[in-house]
């Protein structure tokens, strides 16, 4: 399926338009000041099988036939101090998915990108796997999250990820593969930039790149590459 989300991308074609690898102060400013992101609840990804429109035409083109052997949402991720890769949790750090994260790490060598390596202890239902791998998300994991917090009404809104419902529509013997290819919000930053003001100084302190995209569409096909080697 190309694109389930061309409304989000229309929302967000201002600061896209304006991308440019080689000035990531710039891009940093375009991005905070133009990015727009569905609120939780409203998010596709966790609309299965049935939230949206999008989600049961999506439901029905990928999930209503036979059953699936390899699921992987092809995703983004705004900004990250690393390459990540999100594997279903029956397949992360077994023998099963050994060649696939070894693949998924040299592809992020070759397109010199560090590990993302951060362990959120399970919040959210993303299991830490080893630098540069998560557990797919898990909707009960993210309404859990929002009844915590207080907030009945957001929880109630979760459904399935595509990666449950890929789930939901095999034989129990035969769970298939689900990957997906991906900080903190940062309210001094997003200030800063509805002023205008330049990003330099945080580039320079952070570090910060903007992998160019044939880097970034790169990085993704090897990840499915090996994904539909492992599968």
């Amino acid at each position: 399926m190309p694109h389930l989300n061309p409304d989000g991308e229309a929302r967000n074609r201002p600061w896209v338009e304006r991308f440019d690898a080689d000035d990531p102060a710039a891009t940093l400013g375009h991005f905070l000041r133009g990015r727009r992101r569905e609120a939780p609840g409203r998010d596709l990804e966790f609309g299965y099988p049935d939230l949206r429109p999008e989600n049961r035409a999506a439901t029905d083109f990928l999930f209503g036939g036979p059953p699936v052997a390899l699921h992987a949402s092809l995703h983004g991720m705004a900004v990250s101090e690393g390459a990540l890769l999100l594997v279903e949790r029956q397949w992360l750090g077994t023998d099963r998915d050994a060649s696939l994260r070894a693949a998924f790490a040299e592809a992020a060598r070759e397109a010199r990108l560090p590990l993302y390596d951060h362990d959120r202890g399970g919040d959210k239902g993303f299991r830490y796997g080893g630098p540069g791998f998560w557990s797919t998300p898990e909707g009960a994991a993210m309404r859990q999250h929002f009844l915590d917090a207080g907030d009945p009404e957001t929880a109630g809104r979760f459904r399935r990820s595509s990666m449950e419902q890929a789930l939901a529509t095999a034989p129990a013997s035969a769970s298939p593969l689900c990957v997906v290819t991906f900080r903190d919000e940062m309210p001094a930053l997003v200030e800063r930039a509805a002023e205008a003001d330049d990003l330099g100084d945080v580039v320079e302190r952070y570090g910060v790149t903007c992998p160019d995209l044939p880097t970034q569409v790169r990085l993704h096909l090897r990840a499915l590459d090996a994904a539909l080697a492992t599968a």
